[in-house]
């Protein structure tokens, strides 16, 4: 989309939306918004830059896709706000250095769909069958940490006849 309204241009501007791709933040007056107004604009940047992912029964996220470190690490941190946790992580593949903020876990993909979720029917059923099928396991059932059992039961501090 092109827009040549020299008024619209300068509005979005004093927003604080301006300069090149990897210089991108969320602009200070959304920053300084209720939650209701982040919410809305984090539906907006989900819908242009954001998918549903999901392969197999163990990888079902939702990714935010962006040249901007910075806007990402604001993102992460306006998350928070509303509970959802997520991870951010550098893809340098294709000779463009790319990052990507991740949304995993059932918890945090049901609060993400309840109260940021996306604009569109096709994203909204994608989020919608990634939770609906989230089993929640993921990891090998052999995997363990050495140890830990014991650690725990000398270091129980209250009632600990369960432990043992």
């Amino acid at each position: 989309m092109q827009i040549v309204s020299g008024q619209i241009i300068g509005l979005l501007q004093n927003l604080g939306l301006n300069g090149k791709s990897h210089e991108k933040q969320i602009p200070e007056a959304i920053l300084c918004s209720p939650k209701d107004v982040i919410a809305a604009f984090l539906r907006g940047l989900y819908e242009g830059d954001g998918s549903v992912e999901k392969s197999g029964k163990s990888l079902m996220r939702v990714t935010l896709t962006s040249n901007s470190a910075e806007m990402l690490r604001q993102t992460q941190v306006v998350m928070l706000r509303f509970g959802i946790a997520a991870s951010l992580f550098c893809d340098a593949s294709h000779g463009r250095k790319t990052f990507r903020l991740c949304i995993t876990g059932k918890e945090n993909l049901e609060k993400f769909a309840d109260k940021i979720g996306f604009f569109s029917t096709v994203k909204r059923k994608s989020l919608e069958t990634v939770v609906s099928e989230f089993s929640g396991v993921a990891l090998s059932k052999t995997d363990f940490v050495p140890h830990l059992s014991n650690f725990v039961r000398a270091n129980a501090f209250a009632e600990n006849s369960w432990l043992k």
